[in-house]
């Protein structure tokens, strides 16, 4: 866990559950915690990441803070900060995967293809929205996205660019230019790109969004040189909401 600030408590938790934090060796004072402070949890138990939360309230020895994602509890072993609500934290971290599907025996899965029809006319080939119930105003997001490429003949050039909004938005920010591959030729290609976006971004600055993969061709597919595209399951977006 990287410290950004020292912190007003901390420890190893014993036990919880989705919204309570146990520990043995504290005696608080009722509710000291309570609306003022962060919890920080880091997951060690799975190794599944760091969630930070608003205290709601505490006992001598128990937190209760607002609900972890589905599925996520406090475990023995977990460790955990409290923070005082004025700290700059980033209240709320989670990652979303793009692809999944059934179990392969190489790990990797892929969207499904989506081939060009027209010459040099944008194609969509995967959207999702990326939504776990929780709502907010973005921090930052990173990005780690990777697509496969190929065309029907090895002339045509191809282009693609990564996109994404406010869910329900209707224009769509550009999260690279497009990058145009020359002669790609027949068989599959792999494209990664990865970095941050930073808080500030017009038609993306609040959470819930969408993202989606667009392709052009420069060959129609009447003309033999369409862009079948797919999406790789290593595909994420990490979240982080003020």
């Amino acid at each position: 866990m990287e410290l950004q600030v020292v912190p007003t408590d901390a420890g190893v938790a014993k036990g919880g559950s989705n919204t309570t934090l146990v520990v043995f060796d504290r005696d608080w004072k009722e509710d000291i915690w309570a609306k003022n402070s962060i919890l920080v949890l880091e997951k060690v138990s799975r190794n599944i990441g760091v969630y930070y939360r608003r205290i709601t309230g505490n006992t001598a020895n128990k937190l209760t803070f607002d609900a972890l994602p589905s599925g996520v509890e406090v475990e023995d072993g977990d460790q955990f900060q409290i923070r005082a609500a004025s700290e700059p934290l980033r209240l709320y971290e989670f990652v979303h995967y793009l692809v999944g599907g059934d179990l392969t025996e190489d790990g990797i899965q892929w969207s499904d293809e989506v081939s060009t029809v027209g010459a040099d006319t944008d194609t969509e080939v995967f959207k999702l929205t990326l939504n776990n119930t929780q709502t907010g105003k973005i921090n930052r997001l990173t990005f780690g996205l990777t697509c496969a490429l190929k065309a029907a003949s090895a002339t045509a050039d191809v282009k693609y660019k990564w996109q994404a909004r406010n869910y329900g938005a209707s224009t769509w920010v550009d999260l690279l230019d497009y990058q145009t591959k020359a002669d790609i030729g027949t068989s599959y290609v792999e494209y990664t790109v990865s970095g941050y976006l930073i808080a500030g971004v017009t038609n993306l600055d609040s959470y819930p969004i969408e993202i989606r993969l667009v392709v052009q061709s420069n060959e129609s597919a009447a003309d033999g040189g369409e862009c079948t595209a797919k999406v790789k399951n290593s595909s994420f977006c990490l979240v982080e909401l003020q």
